[in-house]
């Protein structure tokens, strides 16, 4: 499942093999309210670490988990969770968060 991830480690592969990126759209106020934008290189694009882990891009958290997925549900359910950040991502339907 982490293989269909966007994240900035798989946009910087594509930028140096010279692959087309997906554009990036600006966030609405409704995202920027619930997300931070410094915690991804552009809208749909999740920061990783070294050891792969992701970065919550909700606002006022940005910690590193291994299980971006299983944090959202659990620590983020007020804002609803994994699949309220799918879709202020604009991710579609595919399962894209480990």
């Amino acid at each position: 499942m982490k293989n269909d991830l966007y994240t900035s480690r798989v946009h910087l592969k594509r930028v140096l093999m010279g692959q087309a990126t997906p554009a990036f759209t600006p966030p609405s106020s409704a995202v920027l309210a619930m997300l931070d934008p410094a915690f991804f290189p552009g809208l749909g694009a999740l920061n990783e670490d070294g050891h792969g882990r992701l970065q919550c891009p909700v606002r006022g958290c940005g910690d590193f988990f291994p299980w971006l997925a299983m944090h959202l549900g659990r620590s983020h359910r007020s804002i609803g969770g994994t699949k309220a950040i799918i879709a202020a991502l604009q991710l579609g339907s595919r399962p894209l968060l480990s």
